[in-house]
């Protein structure tokens, strides 16, 4: 057992106010923490933390639930290991040995770091036994996102001198891992089971244990996992991230949102690794309330088409059942002309669905509300499209001018569009020359191009979202707006409903026959619309 000095007992009854318990598992001493009555809640956490990040949501959570909070043997207070070390497999092992020993029947899980990995392992073996999951700053199959750093910290020598030799690992977790300044005696707790060599033995066993090639021992439990995880797909799951994190950062959590489809997904820009020092009470609140839920026993399939579809922009919602229907299907094929002869790419509609995901979070970020009014000012091609649903998925309402109707009518449209917000491709920009009053009206002003601009956000930031899907929001009203070209006189803002949007669809479907599969040229970006929801 880790020997503790007076004076650490003295620190963790300041900081850590609550009963150890200890529960032989595998011949060794594991430490827990074990709280509150009811429906129970295993916290696991990563390396080299211990059950004492999880102190602040044990105190939130135990009003409702039992959750229980083990250190996984050699690391935290729980018994060290020197003749051996232990592999992901095994420490999945141990904790189900632990959860039968306690005679835990039905739990969720609440996972950080490598005990995402650990915990889902544990989930895909009792698929029946497990009712929610929640992952914070993660990884599951995505071994190769991480970053060089870790990479460098495998190799025996450098690794063991950051991991064991020295406190050089630790003390990146307390110094980088939190976007706030941690407290002296926060700091001192977390370091507090790792004082010595011989004590961080284990922080070094985890991280020889990550399998960067598929000769490493543990490189066939990373693909059964992978394998494995559509057996979880029917299962509640949250994702909570701290998107400051310089390690588990914002690609991961693309990809690891990608597992889980119906996932509810909570992006903190302000958190980093330790998102538990950094935004306690909003994950705290947010977890509560996920767990809270009761759980809906329906397939997987119901709980997509209820979550995606719902009373959603007409248009929109025809996408998303195109894009249910095959998703590996072209969507999109935008031809290039940089030769004699044009080259074409290709865009399926399940990465036409990611891009959409991505940019609603964006927009949402940059103030986007239900019911605003976007002027969509985009040249043709995957972003329009993507841009253009996204606004729509939103509940709020694109506007698109014909953009052929001359300078002095444009900014007349603009005027008169009364738009919340801008969406355009560069050069519509240069409109500010004309109609700086205009542009100061726009609560937001987005450019429709993949560089960072000094002035103005593009289309790099939105990228940066993650790709899991949303919540549709319901449009019952204006599907959109389109002006007139104006060649009889003015240009005229014509309001389409969403019944309008859907005769007009089955009057494309049943007069020029378009249908799935069909290949259709669009020399108006607005018809492009149509024909992908086709």
């Amino acid at each position: 057992m880790l020997r503790i000095s007076p004076e650490d007992k003295a620190l963790l009854g300041r900081v850590l106010p609550f009963k150890s318990h200890y529960l032989e598992v595998a011949g060794y001493d594991m430490h827990y923490l074990d709280e509150g009555q009811g429906p129970v809640i295993v916290l696991l956490h990563g390396n080299p933390t211990w059950s004492f990040m999880f102190r602040g949501l044990i105190e939130v959570l135990k009003s409702e639930f039992r959750v229980i909070a083990p250190d996984y043997i050699g690391l935290g207070l729980s018994d060290r290991v020197h003749e051996r070390s232990f592999r992901a497999i095994e420490r999945t092992d141990q904790v189900e040995e632990f959860l039968d020993a306690l005679k835990i029947d039905q739990f969720s899980l609440v996972m950080h770091d490598w005990g995402g990995s650990i915990g889902s392992m544990v989930a895909i073996r009792n698929p029946s036994r497990v009712e929610k999951l929640v992952y914070f700053n993660t990884t599951l199959t995505e071994i190769e996102s991480l970053p060089e750093l870790i990479k460098r910290a495998t190799t025996p020598v450098v690794g063991k001198i950051l991991t064991k030799y020295s406190t050089s690992f630790l003390r990146l977790l307390t110094e980088m891992g939190s976007s706030k300044r941690l407290s002296h005696e926060v700091k001192q707790a977390y370091l507090l089971p790792y004082r010595s060599t011989a004590d961080r033995q284990a922080i070094w066993d985890f991280v020889a244990d990550i399998p960067f090639n598929n000769e490493h021992p543990s490189h066939g439990d990373l693909v059964l996992l992978g394998e494995k995880l559509p057996l979880l797909e029917a299962k509640p799951v949250q994702i909570v991230w701290g998107l400051k994190d310089p390690c588990f950062h914002r690609e991961m959590l693309s990809k690891v949102a990608r597992h889980f489809p119906q996932a509810e997904v909570l992006e903190l820009p302000e958190a980093s690794h330790l998102l538990l020092e950094d935004a306690i009470e909003k994950v705290s609140r947010a977890v509560l309330g996920f767990l809270m839920k009761p759980v809906v026993k329906t397939p997987e399939a119901e709980i997509l088409e209820k979550s995606l579809l719902g009373k959603t922009n007409a248009l929109y919602k025809e996408f998303l059942e195109q894009s249910k229907a095959a998703p590996e299907r072209q969507a999109v094929i935008v031809p290039a002309f940089s030769s004699e002869r044009p080259s074409y790419s290709y865009t399926s509609y399940r990465e036409l669905q990611e891009t959409i995901n991505q940019y609603r979070r964006g927009l949402h970020s940059l103030g986007l509300e239900k019911g605003s009014r976007v002027l969509m000012l985009v040249s043709p091609g995957v972003d329009f499209l993507a841009l253009s649903y996204a606004v729509m998925a939103q509940g709020a309402v694109p506007v698109f001018v014909d953009p052929g109707v001359g300078r002095e009518k444009l900014l007349q449209c603009m005027e008169d569009s009364r738009a919340d917000g801008i969406v355009a491709s560069l050069p519509a920009f240069a409109l500010k020359l004309f109609r700086r009053d205009l542009f100061k009206t726009f609560k937001f002003q987005l450019a429709a191009v993949d560089w960072p601009l000094p002035f103005l956000t593009t289309l790099s930031y939105m990228k940066r979202f993650s790709t899991a899907p949303l919540e549709a929001i319901s449009n019952d009203g204006t599907a959109l707006i389109a002006f007139t070209s104006g060649a009889t006189g003015s240009p005229k803002g014509v309001v389409f409903t969403n019944e309008m949007m859907s005769e007009q669809l089955a009057i494309f479907k049943d007069v020029f026959k378009l249908k799935a599969g069909n290949k259709n040229l669009s020399l108006l970006p607005v018809f492009s619309l149509f024909s992908a929801a086709c």
